[in-house]
């Protein structure tokens, strides 16, 4: 019998999540989903994670798992259910979740976070894990207050990981956003000088929740990831196909200096401003808390 840890992963039928549930299970690992889509084998358990007695009753009905990787939010875009916003939403799911879990005594939880808690507007140089976040978006901010609620809870051991944008050749909708003109699925920018990126892929996600997996612990600790490259955005425009035109970061400069005279208001737009305009380079770098 293999002494691997159970593993319980929930949203494990979206893009990251079915992939650490295909990864892990190849390695070995007994690993159980709560999935809302009706499920698929023995080790499945079907429940809204927005509702509370759902989830507790999906815990009840699994066996005691030591490690619980939460995958499970509403993502960049998605509409979220009737009377929830994506903060909402998001948050709910984390809460429900931590209240399941108190009688499991779980040994090890891993959360899923995103590098949209700092915000992007006028990060000049590379983001380490001990900056100040703002977030800008309400997916931003949803994945701060799970970060915080966890933080908060009696779980001891912990890690956070903040993620640049998740890709592999088949989820690229995170990277076009970078070289399509806004509104267009042809017209790529050709941005000069071009920014550059950090972005994660789906690999490095898999590579580090194997790590932790072996080198369990009993800290709290929050860290960025990141590839190890910073992705030029001459090098990611050329993973699309379209028709190229020179656009000049200065040229969006102006709209830039109005934005900052809204002050507060217009925050969210500088930020995406940034984001696309700008570098936006995450350092791997950890803290425990």
């Amino acid at each position: 019998m293999s002494r691997l840890p159970r593993v319980l992963i929930t949203g494990s039928r979206g893009f990251i999540g079915s992939s650490l549930t295909e990864n892990l299970r190849a390695a070995g690992y007994e690993v159980w989903e709560i999935t809302r889509s009706h499920p698929h084998g023995e080790y499945a358990v079907t429940a809204d994670l927005l509702d509370p007695q759902q989830t507790y009753n999906a815990f009840r009905k699994i066996p005691c798992c030591p490690v619980v990787l939460h995958a499970a939010a509403l993502a960049h875009g998605q509409n979220p259910p009737a009377g929830e916003s994506c903060f909402s939403a998001n948050t709910k799911i984390t809460r429900n979740i931590l209240a399941a879990l108190d009688q499991q005594h779980t040994a090890h939880f891993i959360f899923l976070s995103s590098v949209a808690v700092y915000g992007e507007d006028r990060r000049h140089k590379a983001v380490s894990v001990h900056d100040d976040t703002f977030p800008a978006t309400e997916y931003g901010k949803s994945k701060l207050q799970s970060e915080n609620d966890l933080l908060q809870s009696s779980i001891q051991s912990l890690d956070i990981l903040r993620l640049a944008p998740v890709f592999d050749s088949e989820h690229l909708s995170d990277v076009r956003k970078r070289v399509f003109l806004p509104g267009s699925s042809f017209i790529k920018m050709k941005m000069y000088p071009p920014p550059q990126y950090s972005l994660c892929h789906i690999k490095t996600i898999l590579e580090t929740v194997s790590n932790l997996l072996v080198n369990l612990h009993d800290k709290k600790r929050v860290c960025n990831l990141s590839d190890r490259k910073a992705y030029s955005q001459n090098e990611i425009r050329a993973w699309f196909s379209g028709r190229e035109i020179p656009f000049p970061v200065l040229l969006a400069s102006p709209c830039y200096v109005v934005m900052r005279l809204a002050g507060v208001r217009g925050y969210a737009l500088r930020c995406l401003y940034w984001k696309l305009c700008r570098s936006n380079i995450y350092l791997n770098n950890m803290k425990e808390v």
